[in-house]
């Protein structure tokens, strides 16, 4: 298997990586890691006899969780405070409140984003056609409701609110 250039250099930079780590550990750092770190204990918790502390004079090692606990009451003030960066602004609220102003808007949204293209009898049912979607009276689009089908246009209610679309012609 011949090596491209691109490998050779991500392969060289990897090698050089390892003996980077490798120099950390043994050379520059030897006494460094999780093992080592409990193992060696400050000058002042020595007992003062000289030899090993007694195991219940020591006190035990506070663990993250423990240190980490001591510090958040003192944060809960501060935390109170804090802006929620995923809470809706105000203005949204404002806005839903007004809605049943804004109502005719959706009704004119709905006649403006939606066309009628056929309208159909089968086995004495009525169905119309809206953006290449056959509906049947009862049927759902976007919050409106089919409420009946005329001989050229089609009823929809959404809140005691009608939208009226007309059968279009193709040109």
């Amino acid at each position: 298997m011949a090596l491209t250039r691109r490998q050779k250099t991500l392969l060289s930079v990897f090698g050089l990586g390892v003996i980077a780590l490798a120099a950390d550990r043994t050379i520059l750092r030897p006494q460094g890691g999780p093992a080592s770190a409990t193992a060696s204990q400050s000058s002042d918790s020595a007992s003062p006899s000289g030899g090993a502390p007694a195991p219940e004079d020591q006190p035990l090692p506070l663990d993250m969780a423990d240190r980490l606990a001591a510090l958040w009451p003192g944060q809960e003030n501060e935390m109170e405070q804090t802006r929620n960066p995923f809470a809706l602004p105000s203005t949204w609220f404002d806005a839903a409140g007004a809605s049943g102003d804004r109502r005719p808007d959706a009704v004119r949204r709905f006649i403006r984003t939606h066309r009628l293209t056929a309208i159909g009898m089968q086995a004495g049912e009525s169905y119309v056609m809206v953006d290449d979607q056959f509906l049947v009276p009862g049927r759902h689009v976007d919050g409106f409701t089919l409420v009946r089908v005329g001989d050229r246009s089609a009823v929809f209610e959404c809140e005691g609110k009608q939208a009226v679309l007309e059968l279009t012609d193709k040109e």
